[in-house]
């Protein structure tokens, strides 16, 4: 899109950040489109950040410009497609987080449980009541026990990272 603009440097200055404003967005994709425009015969390529479709542009070569002109209308159907994608998103990780938080009050709770029977266990290991085959047991039931709490703390905090 080629851009002669005549009229005051602010005019000039206001038109050339206009037209960024309105080429520029964010994307999911790096794609990068360039666009030409020409101030006093200097010749500037304004990338946007999103990609689209100009659907109707207000202003011809030559045309001066006023703030708050409409420049162009871009087509912004994969914008809101981009944002309603990642609210679900959002949703789904406020999901996967309620569920992370029953886990980690299950795993605790077991993990809790096991070492309360260990250390009973070891008493009664102690004064030969129980084998110690039994304690041996216990004890790597406590270890799965700790380590299934740890890995459920570690998701959550994973989880929280995504979200950020």
């Amino acid at each position: 899109m080629l851009i002669d603009i005549g009229g005051p440097m602010i005019k000039r200055l206001f038109l050339f950040f206009g037209l960024i404003f309105i080429l520029t967005g964010c994307s999911k994709e790096k794609k990068e489109n360039v666009y030409t425009g020409i101030l006093d015969g200097i010749s500037l390529q304004v990338p946007a950040l999103t990609g689209g479709k100009i659907l109707k542009l207000f202003v011809e070569t030559g045309h001066e410009v006023s703030p708050r002109d409409t420049l162009a209308i871009l087509d912004t159907t994969e914008l809101i497609l981009n944002r309603d994608e990642i609210k679900a998103g959002l949703k789904e990780l406020d999901v996967r987080m309620a569920v992370l938080k029953t886990n980690i009050r299950r795993t605790k709770s077991d993990m809790e449980y096991v070492r309360e029977k260990y250390q009973r266990l070891k008493e009664l290991v102690k004064t030969q009541a129980m084998p110690q085959q039994k304690l041996d047991d216990l004890s790597n039931q406590l270890q799965r026990a700790e380590s299934a709490y740890q890995t459920a703390v570690q998701n959550r905090q994973l989880l929280t990272a995504k979200k950020e």
